[in-house]
Parts: C-alpha cells; sequence; structure tokens
C-alpha cells in the first residue's frame, strides 16, 4: 500500500512546480511514518533502539537504506554529540537522509567511500531480502561494514526470516562479529505474528 501511496505523490509531483514540491515531500514523509508505526518492529526501532543508541557513548552512527518513513530518524541525535549519517544507493534519497551527512553508494561498496573505522555503530534494517538477497552480497556487506566499523563497534540487522537465511551463519558474521551488544537491548529480537527481527553484533578486531 505504501508503494502504491509513494507512486502517486511522485506522479502529482511533476504537475506542481517546483518551490512547492517540498510540501508534497513532507506530507508523504508523514503518512510513510503513521503507516510504518503501526508495525511492531518499527515501533520498537523507534522506541527502544534509537533512544537508546542516541544514549550511547557513540560519536557517529551510520543508518543505511532511505525512505521518506526513516527522514526523522536523526532527530533522536539532535541533542547528542552523536553524528547521524545515512546511506543509500538511490541517489533521489539523499532528501531523506541524515542529519550530519550522507553518502550515495552500494552498501557492499560502502568501504570504498569512508575511512577505516569511521563509525561506532551501523544500521543495517530492511536491506537484505530487498536488494541485498544473496549469501554472496550478504557476506560482502558485512565485510565492507566490518572495515569501517571501529573495534568492539555495534552491528544491528535488521532482517525478515521469510526472505533471507539467518545472518548469524554467515561466513564474515561468524569471523568479523560476536552475536551480542553492550547496549541495554536483547541480542536478537523477535514479534509475534511478523517474520523481523532484530539481531545486535559486536566488531571483532581483526589484524
Amino acid at each position: 500500500m505504501l508503494k502504491r501511496i509513494r507512486e502517486k505523490i511522485r506522479s502529482a509531483e511533476k504537475l506542481i512546480p517546483e518551490p512547492y514540491r517540498r510540501y508534497m515531500r513532507i506530507a508523504e514523509a508523514k503518512l510513510a511514518r503513521m503507516i510504518m508505526r503501526m508495525k511492531p518492529d518499527r515501533k520498537y526501532l523507534e522506541e527502544n533502539i534509537l533512544p537508546c543508541l542516541s544514549s550511547a557513548n557513540f560519536s557517529r552512527i551510520l543508518f543505511v537504506g532511505c525512505k521518506p518513513y526513516t527522514c526523522h530518524y536523526g532527530e533522536w541525535f539532535l541533542d547528542t554529540d552523536i553524528d547521524y549519517w545515512t546511506t543509500d544507493i538511490d541517489p533521489d534519497a539523499e532528501v531523506w537522509g541524515g542529519t550530519d551527512g550522507h553518502i550515495t553508494c552500494c552498501v557492499q561498496e560502502i568501504d570504498f567511500h569512508v575511512p577505516l573505522h569511521s563509525f561506532d555503530a551501523v544500521l543495517l534494517n530492511g536491506i537484505f531480502g530487498y536488494g541485498i538477497n544473496s549469501e554472496k552480497e550478504m557476506d560482502r556487506t558485512i565485510a565492507a561494514i566490518h572495515r569501517i566499523l571501529k573495534p568492539g563497534g555495534t552491528l544491528m540487522i535488521g532482517w525478515n526470516n521469510s526472505l533471507v537465511p539467518d545472518p548469524l551463519y554467515l561466513e564474515n558474521i561468524r569471523a568479523l562479529f560476536e552475536h551480542g551488544t553492550k547496549l541495554p537491548l536483547p541480542k536478537r529480537k523477535k514479534f509475534p505474528g511478523s517474520t523481523h527481527c532484530y539481531d545486535f553484533f559486536l566488531s571483532r578486531e581483526t589484524r
């Protein structure tokens, strides 16, 4: 339903002068946020994970994937010393991007765009099964993220067990990460009646 609504808004935007399109985007973001908040996993992200991260002793966080319903996520970090960055493969997604920085690239190649050990935490939600689908692509993504995370850094993976294999058994997860978190959150969170779940990992230091 959300995809159909977004397509109608995009079609309507073409008929509206550029100065007024910003208001269309604001309306789209509010509507998308309202719809997504009906999902228990999205509600948990906004009410538990993001507030917890904003209280952590981090300096920089990267959120992978920008949509109208994610554009307000940077608000959790406005009154903190944490830089909130985003990345997306779609150049048009920058309008929904981070408050401190945005990178346009494929997440499998994020390590070519970001210096080594740049981030304290990376949030990878709704990417596996929605563009990064094969185990080879997933493993390449995990390796790239490991390079940009600080040793002991946090990786959160939000994924659907109906779309991809359990990331816990990926080769690079086993080699480069420990399943767990120093945050006051469970290392795996499932939701009744939903195929979506969140897993937390800690980056291992490698030589």
